[in-house]
C-alpha cells in the first residue's frame, strides 16, 4: 500500500515517467525513474526541513530498537562546497553512477541530476556552476 501511495506522490508532483516498485531503489522489473523526476522529487524533498537535515550530512545516525545505525552520505560534494546542501547518490549496474544533488546561493536553490554517469560529481557541479551563472547574468529581453 505504502508504494501505491508513493507512486500516487510522484504522479501528483509531475512525475509522471516514474513507477517505484521498491524503496531501495536496487533494480527490479518496472522500477524506473528519469533525471527530471528525480529532479522534481528532490525539490519536493528539500522543502521538508527534516529530509534537508538527514541529507546535508555526511553521516546520519540512526537510532531505533535495534541499536544505533550509522549511514554515510556518499556524496563528495558536502565537504568540498560550502553550497552544497544534500542529496544522495546511488550505483547500479543498470543505472550506473547517479547522483542527485542540491544547492544553495543567496535565495536561491539548485538541484541537479546526473545519471549513468563515470564523474557524475564534476558533472553536477558543472551544471550547478552553469545554473548559478545564468542566474546571475543580466536578461536581455530586446
Amino acid at each position: 500500500m505504502l508504494l501505491i501511495n508513493i507512486n500516487r506522490k510522484a504522479k501528483v508532483l509531475g512525475a509522471v515517467n516514474s513507477s517505484f516498485r521498491n524503496f531501495h531503489g536496487l533494480p527490479i522489473s518496472g522500477h524506473l525513474s528519469t533525471a527530471y523526476d528525480l529532479a522534481l522529487l528532490s525539490r519536493y524533498g528539500m522543502a521538508i526541513p527534516e529530509f534537508v537535515s538527514i541529507v546535508n550530512k555526511s553521516v546520519y545516525v540512526l537510532s531505533g530498537p535495534s541499536g544505533r545505525r550509522w549511514i554515510k552520505n556518499t556524496n563528495k560534494l558536502l565537504k568540498k562546497y560550502p553550497e552544497v546542501d544534500g542529496i544522495k547518490t546511488g550505483t547500479t549496474v543498470s543505472a550506473g553512477k547517479c547522483l542527485a544533488t542540491s544547492a544553495v546561493r543567496g535565495e536561491d536553490r539548485l538541484i541537479a541530476v546526473v545519471l549513468h554517469s563515470d564523474n557524475r560529481f564534476q558533472e553536477a557541479m558543472v551544471l550547478l556552476q552553469y545554473g548559478f551563472g545564468m542566474r546571475n547574468e543580466p536578461v536581455d529581453r530586446k
